[in-house]
Protein backbone atom coordinates (compact mmCIF):
# COMPACT_ATOMS: atom_id res chain seq x y z
CA UNK A 1 0.00 0.00 0.00
CA UNK A 2 1.12 3.57 -0.55
CA UNK A 3 -0.26 7.06 -0.07
CA UNK A 4 -1.85 8.77 2.91
CA UNK A 5 -3.82 7.19 5.72
CA UNK A 6 -7.48 8.23 5.23
CA UNK A 7 -9.38 9.64 8.20
CA UNK A 8 -12.33 7.42 7.23
CA UNK A 9 -10.28 4.43 8.36
CA UNK A 10 -10.96 5.38 11.96
CA UNK A 11 -14.26 4.74 13.65
CA UNK A 12 -16.16 3.10 10.86
CA UNK A 13 -19.88 3.14 11.72
CA UNK A 14 -21.52 -0.03 12.88
CA UNK A 15 -23.81 -1.08 10.08
CA UNK A 16 -26.80 -3.36 10.47
CA UNK A 17 -28.07 -5.10 7.31
CA UNK A 18 -31.53 -4.40 5.99
CA UNK A 19 -34.22 -7.07 6.05
CA UNK A 20 -33.59 -9.71 3.41
CA UNK A 21 -29.90 -8.94 3.00
CA UNK A 22 -26.97 -11.10 4.00
CA UNK A 23 -26.57 -11.18 7.77
CA UNK A 24 -23.34 -9.19 7.93
CA UNK A 25 -22.24 -6.73 10.57
CA UNK A 26 -19.55 -4.12 10.01
CA UNK A 27 -17.94 -3.32 13.34
CA UNK A 28 -15.38 -0.67 14.31
CA UNK A 29 -11.77 -1.71 13.73
CA UNK A 30 -10.03 -3.60 16.53
CA UNK A 31 -6.96 -4.85 14.66
CA UNK A 32 -5.02 -2.82 12.08
CA UNK A 33 -1.79 -4.21 10.66
CA UNK A 34 -0.23 -2.10 7.89
CA UNK A 35 3.46 -2.51 8.68
CA UNK A 36 6.13 -2.63 5.95
CA UNK A 37 4.22 -0.61 3.36
CA UNK A 38 4.79 2.75 1.72
CA UNK A 39 2.29 4.84 3.64
CA UNK A 40 3.31 8.48 3.81
CA UNK A 41 2.16 11.88 5.06
CA UNK A 42 0.69 12.70 8.43
CA UNK A 43 -1.87 10.72 10.38
CA UNK A 44 -5.01 12.91 10.29
CA UNK A 45 -5.34 14.63 13.66
CA UNK A 46 -9.07 13.86 13.73
CA UNK A 47 -8.84 10.13 13.03
CA UNK A 48 -10.04 8.08 15.99
CA UNK A 49 -10.01 4.41 16.86
CA UNK A 50 -12.25 4.04 19.91
CA UNK A 51 -12.37 0.23 19.75
CA UNK A 52 -8.80 -0.39 18.56
CA UNK A 53 -6.89 -3.09 20.43
CA UNK A 54 -3.85 -3.68 18.20
CA UNK A 55 -2.37 -1.19 15.71
CA UNK A 56 0.84 -1.65 13.74
CA UNK A 57 1.90 1.14 11.37
CA UNK A 58 5.62 0.45 11.68
CA UNK A 59 8.12 0.50 8.80
CA UNK A 60 6.37 3.10 6.67
CA UNK A 61 7.12 6.72 5.75
CA UNK A 62 4.58 8.41 8.01
CA UNK A 63 5.56 11.83 9.34
CA UNK A 64 4.31 14.77 11.37
CA UNK A 65 3.17 14.77 15.01
CA UNK A 66 1.59 11.87 16.84
CA UNK A 67 -2.19 12.48 17.08
CA UNK A 68 -2.95 13.96 20.50
CA UNK A 69 -6.64 13.11 20.11
CA UNK A 70 -5.84 9.44 20.73
CA UNK A 71 -5.14 10.19 24.37
CA UNK A 72 -7.95 12.69 24.91
CA UNK A 73 -10.06 11.17 27.68
CA UNK A 74 -12.93 13.55 27.04
CA UNK A 75 -13.32 13.42 23.27
CA UNK A 76 -12.07 10.23 21.66
CA UNK A 77 -10.29 7.99 24.14
CA UNK A 78 -8.66 4.77 22.98
CA UNK A 79 -9.75 2.79 26.01
CA UNK A 80 -9.16 -0.59 24.40
CA UNK A 81 -5.70 -0.08 22.86
CA UNK A 82 -3.08 -2.48 24.22
CA UNK A 83 -0.44 -2.67 21.48
CA UNK A 84 0.71 0.35 19.44
CA UNK A 85 3.62 0.10 16.99
CA UNK A 86 4.70 3.33 15.26
CA UNK A 87 8.41 2.59 14.97
CA UNK A 88 10.57 3.09 11.87
CA UNK A 89 8.73 6.11 10.49
CA UNK A 90 9.50 9.83 10.41
CA UNK A 91 7.27 11.14 13.19
CA UNK A 92 8.47 14.37 14.80
CA UNK A 93 7.52 16.58 17.71
CA UNK A 94 6.99 15.30 21.23
CA UNK A 95 5.01 12.37 22.54
CA UNK A 96 1.69 13.78 23.81
CA UNK A 97 1.71 14.06 27.59
CA UNK A 98 -1.31 11.80 28.07
CA UNK A 99 -0.14 8.88 25.90
CA UNK A 100 0.75 6.69 28.91
CA UNK A 101 -2.92 6.89 29.96
CA UNK A 102 -4.18 5.32 26.74
CA UNK A 103 -5.94 2.02 27.19
CA UNK A 104 -7.00 3.01 30.70
CA UNK A 105 -3.38 2.55 31.78
CA UNK A 106 -3.29 -1.01 30.43
CA UNK A 107 -1.01 -0.53 27.43
CA UNK A 108 1.27 -3.55 26.99
CA UNK A 109 3.41 -2.55 23.98
CA UNK A 110 4.42 0.92 22.80
CA UNK A 111 7.10 1.17 20.10
CA UNK A 112 8.19 4.52 18.65
CA UNK A 113 11.85 3.75 18.00
CA UNK A 114 13.58 5.03 14.85
CA UNK A 115 11.68 8.28 14.43
CA UNK A 116 12.54 11.96 14.90
CA UNK A 117 10.71 12.55 18.17
CA UNK A 118 11.98 15.24 20.53
CA UNK A 119 11.42 16.61 24.02
CA UNK A 120 10.63 14.42 26.99
CA UNK A 121 9.17 10.92 27.18
CA UNK A 122 6.02 11.16 29.36
CA UNK A 123 6.17 9.00 32.47
CA UNK A 124 2.77 9.67 34.04
CA UNK A 125 1.81 6.01 33.98
CA UNK A 126 -1.29 4.73 35.69
CA UNK A 127 -0.49 3.03 39.02
CA UNK A 128 -1.89 -0.17 37.48
CA UNK A 129 1.12 -1.03 35.33
CA UNK A 130 0.88 -3.48 32.47
CA UNK A 131 3.58 -2.22 30.07
CA UNK A 132 5.72 -5.11 28.86
CA UNK A 133 7.60 -3.69 25.86
CA UNK A 134 8.70 -0.07 25.45
CA UNK A 135 10.96 0.98 22.56
CA UNK A 136 12.10 4.59 22.38
CA UNK A 137 15.56 4.32 20.84
CA UNK A 138 17.00 6.26 17.90
CA UNK A 139 15.05 9.47 18.42
CA UNK A 140 16.07 12.99 19.41
CA UNK A 141 14.78 13.15 22.97
CA UNK A 142 16.53 15.80 25.03
CA UNK A 143 15.44 15.01 28.59
CA UNK A 144 16.25 11.91 30.68
CA UNK A 145 13.69 9.19 31.21
CA UNK A 146 11.80 9.77 34.44
CA UNK A 147 12.09 7.64 37.55
CA UNK A 148 8.52 6.40 37.13
CA UNK A 149 9.33 5.00 33.72
CA UNK A 150 12.48 3.30 34.98
CA UNK A 151 10.41 1.79 37.78
CA UNK A 152 8.35 -0.15 35.26
CA UNK A 153 11.21 -2.65 34.76
CA UNK A 154 10.09 -6.04 36.03
CA UNK A 155 12.99 -6.71 38.41
CA UNK A 156 13.53 -3.23 39.78
CA UNK A 157 11.45 -1.92 42.70
CA UNK A 158 8.60 -1.27 42.50
CA UNK A 159 8.47 -4.29 40.20
CA UNK A 160 6.10 -4.08 37.26
CA UNK A 161 5.75 -5.95 33.95
CA UNK A 162 8.33 -4.27 31.67
CA UNK A 163 10.65 -6.90 30.15
CA UNK A 164 11.82 -5.04 27.02
CA UNK A 165 13.18 -1.49 27.21
CA UNK A 166 15.13 0.20 24.43
CA UNK A 167 16.28 3.78 24.83
CA UNK A 168 19.21 5.95 23.77
CA UNK A 169 21.95 6.14 26.37
CA UNK A 170 21.92 9.92 26.14
CA UNK A 171 18.52 10.02 27.86
CA UNK A 172 18.45 6.72 29.75
CA UNK A 173 18.87 7.53 33.44
CA UNK A 174 17.70 4.22 34.90
CA UNK A 175 20.08 2.73 37.47
CA UNK A 176 22.33 -0.10 36.36
CA UNK A 177 21.02 -0.53 32.81
CA UNK A 178 22.26 2.83 31.60
CA UNK A 179 25.82 2.35 32.79
CA UNK A 180 28.70 1.75 30.33
CA UNK A 181 28.76 -1.85 29.23
CA UNK A 182 25.04 -2.11 28.76
CA UNK A 183 25.06 0.37 25.91
CA UNK A 184 26.35 -0.38 22.45
CA UNK A 185 27.34 1.80 19.55
CA UNK A 186 25.67 0.83 16.26
CA UNK A 187 27.78 3.28 14.31
CA UNK A 188 25.31 6.09 14.65
CA UNK A 189 23.98 6.40 18.15
CA UNK A 190 24.47 4.48 21.34
CA UNK A 191 21.42 2.86 22.85
CA UNK A 192 20.55 0.68 25.80
CA UNK A 193 18.62 -2.54 25.37
CA UNK A 194 17.20 -4.41 28.34
CA UNK A 195 15.58 -7.70 27.48
CA UNK A 196 14.43 -10.32 29.98
CA UNK A 197 14.04 -13.83 28.60
CA UNK A 198 11.44 -16.23 29.91
CA UNK A 199 12.98 -19.09 31.89
CA UNK A 200 11.12 -21.56 29.70
CA UNK A 201 12.62 -20.13 26.53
Amino acid sequence: FHGNLPAELGDLPRVRPKTGEVNLWVRPLRYLNLHHNRLSGEIPQNVTFKKMYYMDLSYNHLSGPLPSIWSDDQEHPMHFIRHLFLNHNQFNGSIPERYPSMGNGRMESFHVGDNQLTGKVPDNYNPVRFMESLELHRNNFTEPLGEKLCGLIVFLPPASELTNLKADCSVCDCDYFCEPGYCYDDGNQKEVAVVVEDENG
